[in-house]
C-alpha cells in the first residue's frame, strides 16, 4: 500500500473521533483548525517515517490534545462555560431536584469543567471523553494515551471519587458515573 492509501484508510478510520473528541476539548466553532493541523502534522511525520504502524490512532489523539492544550495556553481560556455554574446555584436555590433540570449537554459540560479542574493537563478530559462518549475499555485507552492498564483504573478511580464529591456537593445524582 502506497502513502496515500495508507494516510486515506487511517484518516476514514479515526477523523471522525477525533473531530468529535477536539469539539468535546476546544468547541465546534475551533475544532476543525486543529483538526486540519493534527492532519497536516501526521502527513509530515508519517512522510519522516516518525509514525509507526499500529500506533497511528494514539498519535492522533496525543498530538490533538496537545494542540487544543496550545489553543486553551495562547487564548487563556477556560475549557468550559463559567455561566454554567451561575446556572446551577439558581436552580438549585429553587428547591427543585438539580439533576432533572439539567440538560444532557450540560452535564456533559459539567463534567469537563470538573474533570479539567481536576487535572489542569487536559487527561482527565480525555479519560471521560473516550470512557463515556466512545465507550473505550480501559485496554483501549491505555493504548490511545500510551499509558498501563493500571495507570489508566488509577487515573479513572482519582478522577470518579473527584467528579462524585463534586456532583455531589451540587445535590446532583451520582449514579450514571457506576455505569
Amino acid at each position: 500500500m502506497n502513502t496515500e492509501e495508507y494516510i486515506k484508510e487511517i484518516y476514514e478510520k479515526t477523523n471522525e473521533q477525533i473531530y468529535r473528541y477536539l469539539v468535546r476539548l476546544v468547541g465546534i466553532e475551533n475544532a476543525d483548525d486543529i483538526l486540519q493541523e493534527t492532519w497536516e502534522k501526521f502527513i509530515v511525520n508519517i512522510d519522516k517515517g516518525k509514525i509507526h504502524k499500529g500506533t497511528e490512532k494514539s498519535w492522533l489523539y496525543k498530538v490533538s490534545h496537545n494542540a487544543a492544550m496550545d489553543f486553551y495556553r495562547k487564548r487563556k481560556r477556560l475549557v468550559q462555560d463559567d455561566d454554567l455554574f451561575l446556572n446551577i446555584a439558581e436552580e438549585k436555590s429553587s428547591g427543585d431536584n438539580i439533576f432533572e433540570k439539567l440538560k444532557r449537554e450540560d452535564l456533559k459540560d459539567l463534567l469537563y469543567k470538573l474533570s479539567f479542574d481536576f487535572d489542569k493537563s487536559g487527561k482527565s478530559t480525555t479519560l471521560i471523553y473516550l470512557l463515556k462518549e466512545n465507550k473505550y475499555t480501559q485496554k483501549e485507552i491505555s493504548q490511545i494515551m500510551n499509558k498501563s492498564e493500571r495507570t489508566i483504573r488509577r487515573m479513572i478511580d482519582r478522577l470518579f471519587k473527584h467528579l462524585e464529591k463534586k456532583l455531589i456537593e451540587l445535590e446532583i445524582n451520582v449514579d450514571f458515573l457506576h455505569k
